[in-house]
């Protein structure tokens, strides 16, 4: 192999890893913003559970009383 043919390889080598890079960093920008989704309804989802035991708890009181 020549010089020249190592740097065409070498040349390849860098262009494919810039586009895996590439590819990498989109996947992982999906996952975040899958997260980021999941987290929010958590969120959501702890906010209506803590009324329904608000409203809970208020009923149980009448009840006792």
């Amino acid at each position: 192999m020549s010089g020249d043919d190592l740097k065409k390889m070498e040349e390849m080598l860098k262009r494919h890893l810039v586009v895996f890079s590439d590819i990498v960093h989109h996947k992982l920008d999906i996952v975040m913003q899958g997260q980021q989704m999941l987290s929010e309804r958590w969120g959501r989802f702890e906010e209506r559970f803590e009324k329904r035991m608000d409203a809970f708890e208020h009923a149980i009181m009448r009840v006792e009383l």
